[in-house]
């Protein structure tokens, strides 16, 4: 029952998401947490009060998002009730999770999280500019809406925008290379600043270990976030269509 080594995953693809967990764990979370305003604990990793849940009904069973429908709805009845609420996120890994290892189930995870990410913020608009919460109503809210929900189609529209430029001899090479490397380099540090937290005040990886985390950085950034920028958007149009969510088959490998 003990962790007895922490090792980065065989494929890149794996490795990857490490990245992504680190930064959405490390700078995400934790940021959200000093300003008391997380809005997702992960269902896998979460402890809840069994009388606060069973106070506003328990989980929504028919949901794809239930670990951020609970807490939405933890946050609302709180507001309601003009009590306060305690939700945290405790960096400290004590227990993980097995990421898919292939383009295929990735795909079918990452469309099914921004369908419930959508599914949650309209059924608790209620929050959106909630004056009781300024923080939460004002500004996370905010970010999660034009950031998370409304950025895969934000990209894309960028992109199609870029293409059409060039194809009527508009765009300005240059000022797009310098734009690219801008953005590049803003991702890169994003996601060096979460590998630097973890050297820093974890040390779960080695030396090895974050060399490799490093080189992914720049993998990520040269091809993933476009395929995943297109998952999402696909989620996107799935959750819009009302089309029927299966779970998919989530294969746990064998260590």
């Amino acid at each position: 029952g003990n962790v007895k080594k922490v090792d980065t995953p065989k494929t890149w693809l794996e490795t990857i998401q490490i990245v992504e967990y680190l930064r959405a764990y490390s700078n995400g979370r934790m940021g959200w947490f000093a300003l008391d305003s997380v809005m997702i604990i992960s269902g896998a990793f979460g402890i809840f009060s069994k009388k606060a849940v069973i106070e506003i009904n328990g989980y929504n069973q028919n949901t794809v998002a239930e670990d951020m429908e609970l807490v939405l709805k933890l946050r609302k009845n709180a507001l309601k009730n003009n009590t306060n609420i305690n939700i945290s996120f405790i960096p400290d890994a004590v227990c993980w999770t097995q990421c898919p290892d292939n383009l295929k189930t990735l795909s079918i995870q990452r469309k099914r999280w921004q369908r419930g990410l959508l599914e949650s913020l309209w059924s608790f608009k209620y929050l959106f500019f909630n004056i009781k919460n300024k923080k939460l109503g004002f500004f996370v809210f905010f970010f999660f809406v034009f950031v998370e929900a409304l950025g895969p189609i934000i990209e894309l529209v960028g992109y199609i925008s870029l293409v059409l430029l060039a194809i009527f001899g508009f765009l300005d090479w240059i000022v797009c290379v310098y734009f690219y490397l801008l953005a590049l380099c803003f991702g890169l540090i994003l996601s060096f600043c979460a590998i630097l937290i973890e050297v820093i005040f974890f040390k779960y990886y080695s030396p090895k270990n974050i060399l490799k985390l490093i080189l992914v950085c720049f993998l990520e950034n040269l091809w993933f976030r476009y395929i995943h920028s297109y998952w999402r958007f696909i989620g996107s149009i799935q959750y819009l269509r009302k089309a029927p969510l299966h779970w998919g088959d989530m294969k746990r490998i064998k260590f």
